[in-house]
């Protein structure tokens, strides 16, 4: 489900939190499930409302408006490109922190975009008759063609007001036209430093998460002044109660859900195992070479961190891919 706005539905409780109701797609929630079982009402205005609340960073990091004048909040390490390109040998952002008083202190992030969906067009009709009875490489050909051609009509129709994306989901069994809307103008409004952002260095960021002040805010301009975003997340003090449903949107990338036995096999066999000693070799040519001057360090100090961080990862992918109960149930 790469690139498409999702919803995930967990429940709140006072140790942990699981999980019940998995992804949905944002066009697809299963309202009725939710009322039944939760006695909550998600109407089509909650999901319009909390979708136009939600933000794509150009990165594929998930934001969300926080206030009517465009204040994006999301995680610290979504804004490191944009704190490094800001920084220099005599301001490091990352080692002093960033705190706009006033918006005409608020700084440019070079290249950063944030991006909102406001409309969905399910496309899947004309491209199943674009290639119906065609052979799989004419078929392949054909789809590419029609949905280049949407999304080219799309953006036309849009008159460059919105940038329009194709999305393809379940391996082909759905296809969609994203309409984005899309700000170019972004500023840093705060960051914490870095040793506070992820404090404890990557060991600790999967395990002891609250410790750490992971988070940023960034500010969405329109014609050179705030953008006005009348749907926002309101901040409620106190959090959420045991027991009470929680509803995260963002923008993952694919679930892995639908890989086969011999695919999963292929990744603990060699496709991780390459990766790690690649990018171990790769950790250790940084760490070396953070140590030879200050500019050094800040170049690399986030991108360490970054890589340490898909290296544990993966090193837990294949731990779970040796479990033979795994993958007995997998087969199964």
């Amino acid at each position: 489900m790469k690139r498409a706005l999702v919803f995930l539905v967990s429940l709140c409780l006072p140790l942990a939190v699981c999980a019940e109701e998995g992804m949905w797609t944002v066009d697809n929630f299963p309202s009725a499930d939710v009322a039944e079982k939760y006695n909550i009402k998600i109407d089509d205005e909650w999901l319009r409302s909390a979708r136009l609340a939600t933000t794509r960073l150009e990165n594929g990091c998930t934001g969300s408006f926080a206030s009517g004048d465009g204040l994006v909040l999301t995680n610290n390490h979504c804004t490191w490109g944009c704190i490094r390109n800001l920084s220099s040998a005599e301001r490091n952002l990352s080692d002093e922190d960033f705190m706009a008083a006033a918006r005409n202190e608020e700084l440019q992030c070079p290249g950063q975009q944030i991006s909102v969906l406001v409309e969905i067009d399910d496309v899947t009709r004309k491209v199943s008759a674009a290639t119906k009875g065609l052979a799989n490489v004419q078929a392949n050909d054909a789809r590419k063609a029609e949905l280049t051609s949407l999304q080219s009509k799309c953006e036309d129709d849009a008159d460059g007001k919105l940038r329009c994306e194709a999305v393809t989901l379940y391996n082909g069994g759905q296809y969609f036209i994203y309409k984005y809307k899309r700000y170019d103008d972004v500023r840093l409004v705060f960051a914490p430093e870095l040793n506070i952002a992820a404090f404890g260095g990557d060991p600790d960021n999967f395990n002891f998460p609250r410790w750490s002040f992971d988070m940023s805010f960034l500010r969405a301009y329109e014609n050179g002044k705030p953008a006005t975003t009348p749907n926002y997340l309101k901040w409620r003090q106190a959090g959420p109660s045991a027991g009470e449903p929680v509803f995260i949107a963002g923008h993952p990338g694919s679930t892995d859900r639908s890989l086969t036995v011999s695919q999963l096999k292929m990744q603990r066999d060699v496709s991780i195992p390459l990766y790690l000693y690649r990018y171990s070799e790769f950790r250790g040519r940084l760490l070396a070479w953070q140590n030879s001057s200050p500019e050094a360090g800040r170049a690399v100090q986030q991108r360490i961190l970054g890589i340490e961080n898909g290296i544990k990862v993966r090193r837990n992918q294949l731990k779970a891919l040796q479990n033979d109960d795994m993958m007995a149930a997998k087969m199964a």
